[in-house]
């Protein structure tokens, strides 16, 4: 959606929320669905808004991340054409959460070449007004919770393990960049088929 939209205002004032996407993904690895979380500094159930999330660097998780997006990409059309740029985002430490998904986020749409400038929420606002479409909680890992699971239609490309454990949807944004390279954006904007339930 985000793509298309003309305008997109990314929230910054809610509470995080555990269970949801804001600190993890989901990747294709070789044994299949493999997840990537970033641990938190007072844990996952932190009462704080999404800019004040602090992430913890007790473990080495970047190095775990990184390992496994070389693992599971390597093999991968376009991984060596985008290796450096997520590599270097590997070597940072990030205080905050919101910085670090705000810095993934702005090299996706460098990459994309998305040259939209996007905003941040200025204050928490419970409800938006119809010019708007509230994707906060739409897209979530449980199904039951996945608000668009039946709205939306992801047509299959060539994934790296898709011969042994067959097609599999809603990874993240790094799984179509390294398979499908430059054609990323037309998947986006062209592609993907979606009927909003609302």
């Amino acid at each position: 959606m985000a793509a298309r939209a003309e305008d997109v205002c990314i929230e910054q004032h809610s509470y995080f929320r555990k269970g949801t996407y804001r600190n993890r993904c989901h990747i294709y690895g070789a044994n299949g669905l493999l997840r990537l979380s970033i641990p938190l500094k007072k844990g996952k159930g932190q009462r704080s808004t999404m800019k004040d999330v602090q992430i913890s660097y007790d473990h080495d998780w970047r190095k775990l991340h990184w390992e496994s997006l070389c693992s599971a990409y390597r093999s991968s059309p376009y991984f060596e054409f985008y290796e450096m740029e997520f590599n270097e985002l590997y070597q940072q430490e990030i205080l905050s959460l919101h910085a670090f998904n705000l810095k993934v986020i702005n090299e996706v749409k460098k990459l994309l070449g998305l040259d939209k400038e996007w905003s941040l929420t200025s204050a928490y606002q419970e409800n938006y007004n119809q010019e708007w479409i509230d994707g906060r909680e739409i897209i979530h890992p449980n199904a039951e919770k996945h608000i668009l699971k039946e709205s939306i239609f992801l047509p299959e490309y060539l994934q790296v393990f898709g011969d042994k454990h067959g097609w599999l949807a809603d990874l993240s944004i790094l799984d179509l960049l390294f398979n499908v390279g430059p054609a990323s954006l037309d998947y986006l904007t062209e592609q993907i088929k979606i009927e909003l339930p609302f």
